[in-house]
């Protein structure tokens, strides 16, 4: 809860993912709205981790990005 805020203002920190209490969630989002970071959120429900998969899970693990190289003749 300490760090939510710190890690959220941070500009090194490019993604954040905050499982804690409805209003530490909703801190994470308004002070990571200055620097664009990604927020991802429990909004206070808990998650059971073990049993945590599937596609939203891993696209938000994941990110991927495409490079286009121009070539020719």
């Amino acid at each position: 809860a300490e760090l939510t805020a710190v890690l959220a203002k941070h500009d090194d920190v490019d993604g954040l993912w905050v499982v804690a209490e409805a209003e530490i969630c909703a801190k994470a989002e308004a002070e990571s709205v200055g620097n664009l970071k990604r927020v991802w959120t429990g909004h206070g429900r808990s998650l059971d981790w073990p049993t945590a998969q599937g596609e939203d899970f891993l696209r938000r693990a994941v990110e991927v990005k495409n490079v286009w190289v121009p070539y020719g003749d």
